[in-house]
């Protein structure tokens, strides 16, 4: 299993592939699957997960982190690759951007308005987006779904789009909160929820049976450890709490909301989940849930 450290920031993919094989850590038939995100924001979670697949799968595939300030022309690199690249994960703060790149985008990934997930098939690129199901997984493991009838969703980027969506499709009733109020009542009229304004919203939020944070509040990778946007007061009118954040694993959101009693769901369960389906993309095969999940697990108490 290649390091986690290969790579982060990338200014050149070609330059860097090469570099790659010349130090012997890939040869030219090597598959290549990319992390798509903005510079710092390449986390080593996912490719601690997507190379322990592909090892453990026997497949010659390098998953790499390559974070851009320039999405048209990492989408350009990556089309130049030709056969050898597999596809991208993509990440903050390019999901809904990257649309535009693609060759075709599937039914669900238009409905949510953002991709999280590229396929390489004979030269097209393909949208899809596993962020959805990733959460209701989680979710689902932890939380009775039938005790969930409403949800507070905080964050309309596009982790936050996805859950809206899945929670929608499930029945449940949704009020999203954002820190631009522009963008909830959009996304809350695209999706069908309720328009819940601004964060100052917040403090006067109804209670509800789920709250949720899609936003990087929180987060190593956004700049805000050691904060949560949602008050305490709500999180004890709830009965469980997610946070799409998993760097930390606890967040202070997840923290507050096991002292008030809640049951809390983490981050890095969505991240397995939304990678076994984007390994499964990538590869045609059915992924190493177990190992994916061990992989990921020693690279969390490692850091502990």
């Amino acid at each position: 299993m290649m390091k986690v450290s290969e790579t982060g920031n990338v200014k050149s993919l070609a330059a860097e592939i090469a570099r790659l094989e010349n130090v012997g850590k890939i040869s030219q038939n090597t598959g290549l699957c990319i992390l798509l995100v903005g510079l710092d924001k390449a986390s080593p979670l996912s490719p601690t997960m997507h190379n322990a697949a592909y090892g453990g799968m026997g497949e010659d595939i390098l998953y790499i982190r390559a974070a851009t300030d320039d999405l048209k022309g990492r989408v350009g690199e990556m089309r130049s690759l030709g056969a050898r690249f597999r596809g991208a994960s993509v990440g903050i703060p390019y999901k809904q951007d990257i649309m535009q790149y693609l060759d075709s985008v599937d039914e669900t990934s238009r409905a949510i308005g953002a991709v999280n997930t590229v396929v390489n098939r004979n030269g097209k690129l393909y949208g899809y987006n596993s962020d959805w199901t990733g959460a209701e997984k989680a979710i689902g493991e932890k939380a009775k779904w039938d005790d969930i009838k409403s949800a507070t969703l905080v964050g309309a980027g596009g982790a936050g789009m996805a859950i809206a969506y899945m929670l929608r499709r499930r029945g449940i009733r949704v009020t999203v909160y954002n820190r631009t109020p522009d963008r909830a009542e959009k996304v809350a009229a695209a999706l069908g929820v309720a328009n819940g304004g601004g964060l100052a919203g917040l403090e006067k939020a109804k209670p509800s049976d789920l709250i949720v944070n899609a936003t990087s509040v929180g987060s190593k990778l956004g700049g805000h450890v050691g904060e949560s946007l949602v008050p305490e007061e709500v999180l004890r009118k709830s009965k469980a709490a997610f946070d799409a954040v998993y760097l930390p694993r606890d967040t202070k959101f997840l923290e507050q909301a096991k002292a008030a009693g809640l049951t809390v769901v983490h981050g890095d369960r969505m991240l397995l989940f939304q990678a076994v389906t984007q390994v499964e993309l990538f590869t045609g095969r059915k992924a190493p849930v177990d190992t994916m999940e061990k992989a990921l697990n020693d690279y969390l108490r490692s850091i502990s």
